[in-house]
């Protein structure tokens, strides 16, 4: 993983909560743009993150948690 220094570092900030449901709920936001997205479950959380990295790499990720807010 010797590439891996020579990619940027991107910030996130995670707010979680649970719901009435026990499901788990949140945000992310990217510190440098503002842009914040919704999630629904720990695997959204992963793929959200994965999206925001741009390691996505044409795959469309699957959310749960609505539209960008």
């Amino acid at each position: 993983m010797s590439d891996d220094a020579s990619r940027p570092v991107l910030t996130f900030i995670v707010r979680a909560t649970r719901d009435h449901g026990g499901r788990l709920r949140g945000t992310v936001e990217r510190v440098k743009t503002g842009a914040k997205e919704p999630f629904t479950g720990a695997d959204d959380l992963g793929v959200l993150i994965e999206k925001m990295l741009g390691g996505a790499r044409g795959r469309r990720a699957k959310l749960s948690g609505g539209p960008a807010t």
